[in-house]
């Protein structure tokens, strides 16, 4: 039997959460583009950025971060896309329709709270 680890844990749940983002867009009947935000952007969430903009219909729209030397680099690459320190701005922004939290534990409930 195959060990699960929090990495091979994290992946699936990544992998399920991407899969069931972008089949609903197709049910709902939304735009060809999904508009993206990503709230914490430390080592993860800096990779979820990555990850995400290679998909095709995926479309870094928000980026959100206290931290400025985390928000200008992936500004950086991301030009387009709204910066903002507080998580709130970006949450408040319609044109966001989906968000990846990849924040502190502490921090996981709340903007997953604000996100609905």
């Amino acid at each position: 039997m195959t060990r699960l680890t929090r990495r091979r844990f994290l992946h699936g749940t990544m992998a399920a959460g991407a899969a069931t983002a972008l089949g609903a867009s197709r049910v709902f009947g939304a735009n060809e583009t999904i508009n993206m935000g990503f709230i914490g952007l430390g080592g993860r969430g800096s990779g979820s950025v990555g990850w995400f903009s290679k998909i095709k219909g995926v479309r870094v729209a928000g980026l959100a971060d206290p931290d400025e030397k985390s928000l200008g680099a992936n500004t950086k690459k991301h030009a387009d896309a709204k910066a903002v320190k507080d998580m709130r701005e970006l949450l408040d922004d319609k044109d966001i329709q989906v968000v990846c939290i990849s924040t502190c534990n502490h921090w996981h409930a709340l903007a997953a709270v604000w996100a609905c």
